[in-house]
């Protein structure tokens, strides 16, 4: 058979070689009448059980494999699994419609993940799909049919399915899986980041014509760079992407030689390169890729579990453990930063229609200082042992940054009065990542010790694209001159105030971005951790002065692809 191929979306970089596994998509189940209701429940309750179980070793296996963050989607599934309303559309259906436990448990999937699916917002509508996958589960689970072992498969197997879940997706061995290749989900679905955090080269949306015309076992290629799946290549085909895979596997050796190194520009310019994590099980991952500190511990993972908020002791010795872990280099702890796209159960938050722009983060703090207090305290109470800093996120006004200094001097009294020793003078920061914070940054210097750039948020709220829209993905760049811009304000207003600005978001591991970043003076790299020994080694080969010369020729540009076509020409 010749050499086909398709153009897709690349989700998840890299080059993968190996034997098609298709996946074919699961039979809907048949519109069984039900004969004993009240056994049929009793089966329901029992499936209900037995997937909160598998959804919980899930749960624990993926936090050591995925770090606790892409291993959220697990405890998520399993808040959404206990969802009232949904489980009881399911008895409605045994109950009132009269249908078995897997036909009843398909409609109200069906009909929950269409609600979802119906919402403006894109990140509800991403979880229809959390919805669909549960379901199939639930049906799985009813149907007694056993769970699909894609842990256990032959080595240099492509992975190719319809819309592969992410609860499979977090099974898979990047030892035997090179690729992954999908008819639906895109770049923002829990499977692509877990793809990503794996390091499974991925592509989405190769069609249904194209999915349907694969055969179990051709050999295929997966440029996951490029958004292509090509099956049977032809030999030059294959010399190509052999020779493109040998470079990248070069560059990353050359890569891991950078860790644990001080990073120091061309002009002897010392930069700070930390690591970003979102719960203490990703401790061993920052220390085995020397950084330098954690410039960002999403501390959200302590509210995205159970019915009740976490208490003091136990956020207590999450913090404590990170700080303890890490010694005497810095540990910058964001306060809680819910609301958005981050739902919280525990905490009784009402939906918002536009939650990105409602009470979130420092708002909801100060609507609700008790909940905020309680973390303040734990967070004190572990300054005792290691180097603490403490970051405010979505910050828009300096009345905002006296209000958390107020509410923080009455915890540090309470403490004071309770005889509780914890760290005088800690620093205070505040994330930039609404305009209105870059703008008067010079007002807001003179409140804080520190600033941290969070590009994700500070993008879409420039540019006005919702980053996990698909339908305005192409507006969202943080190569805009609107955004770069504000990046230079802040950095220049930070250090005119005498003090330090680091960066947090996405832009500052792309290497496109890295010699523009060291040009406007930024002091920090806060990264995900396997990234850090090869943004050690493009930093080091930079020239801050020369870099800075750079950065007036790039503000002058008026568009993204124009700052582009200036950074490609100057690297030429």
């Amino acid at each position: 058979m010749r050499e086909s191929r398709v153009e897709a979306i690349g989700v998840s970089p890299g080059i993968g070689k190996g034997n098609l596994l298709v996946l074919l998509p699961g039979k809907v189940p048949e519109k069984v009448p039900c004969v004993n209701p009240d056994e049929e429940l009793q089966r329901l309750e029992k499936a209900l059980t037995q997937a909160g179980w598998e959804l919980e070793s899930l749960h624990r296996e993926g936090r050591g494999r995925l770090g606790e963050e892409k291993a959220a989607v697990f405890a998520a599934h399993r808040m959404i699994l206990e969802d009232p309303l949904w489980t009881e559309r399911m008895r409605e259906g045994i109950l009132g419609s009269g249908w078995d436990g897997a036909y009843a448990v398909h409609v109200a999937a069906e009909e929950t993940a269409g609600e979802f699916q119906r919402m403006e917002n894109p990140y509800f509508q991403e979880r229809a799909a959390d919805i669909l996958d549960i379901g199939n589960r639930l049906v799985r689970i009813l149907q007694g049919r056993p769970a699909a072992d894609l842990a256990v498969m032959e080595r240099d197997t492509v992975v190719v399915a319809w819309d592969l879940a992410p609860s499979d997706a977090a099974l898979l061995d990047p030892e035997k899986v090179k690729g992954i290749a999908t008819v639906q989900g895109g770049k923002t679905s829990h499977t692509a980041i877990i793809a990503r955090t794996l390091g499974i080269p991925m592509v989405a949306g190769i069609g249904a014509a194209f999915f349907e015309s694969l055969v179990q076992g051709e050999e295929a290629i997966v440029d996951g760079a490029g958004g292509r799946l090509i099956r049977m290549p032809d030999r030059e085909t294959r010399r190509r992407y052999a020779e493109a895979a040998r470079v990248l596997e070069e560059e990353a050796r050359k890569d891991r030689e950078w860790t644990g190194r001080p990073t120091r520009t061309k002009d002897g310019k010392r930069l700070e390169i930390a690591a970003n994590i979102a719960s203490p099980q990703d401790l061993e991952q920052v220390l085995a890729n020397g950084a330098d500190g954690i410039g960002l511990f999403r501390s959200e993972f302590l509210y995205m579990e159970g019915t009740t908020p976490p208490s003091e002791e136990v956020q207590y010795q999450a913090y404590r453990k990170v700080l303890e872990g890490m010694g005497d280099r810095p540990v910058v702890v964001r306060t809680m930063d819910i609301g958005g796209d981050k739902e919280v159960a525990c905490l009784g938050m009402e939906r918002e229609e536009n939650p990105f722009l409602g009470c979130r983060a420092v708002r909801y703090c100060l609507k609700n200082p008790e909940v905020f207090k309680v973390q303040l305290r734990a967070l004190l109470r572990a300054s005792c042992h290691g180097n603490l800093k403490i970051l405010v996120p979505m910050v828009a006004s300096a009345e905002e940054v006296r209000q958390v200094k107020t509410v923080l001097s009455e915890v540090e009294a309470a403490l004071q009065e309770e005889g509780i020793p914890f760290r005088k003078g800690i620093p205070l920061g505040i994330m930039i990542e609404v305009p209105a914070a870059a703008l008067c940054s010079d007002i807001l210097a003179r409140e804080v010790d520190f600033f941290s750039i969070g590009t994700n948020d500070l993008v879409q709220y420039t540019l006005a694209a919702d980053r996990m829209n698909p339908k305005v993905s192409h507006l969202y760049s943080h190569y805009h001159p609107s955004v770069l811009r504000l990046v230079g304000t802040a950095i220049r207003n930070g250090h005119q105030a005498g003090i330090t600005v680091g960066m947090c978001g996405a832009a500052a591991e792309d290497p496109g971005l890295l010699g523009v970043l060291a040009g406007m003076g930024l002091d920090e790299f806060s990264i995900s951790p396997t990234r850090i020994p090869g943004t050690r080694r493009r930093l080091s080969e930079i020239h801050t002065r020369k870099a800075a010369d750079q950065v007036e020729r790039i503000l002058e540009q008026d568009t993204a692809e124009a700052v582009l076509e200036v950074l490609g020409k100057e690297r030429a």
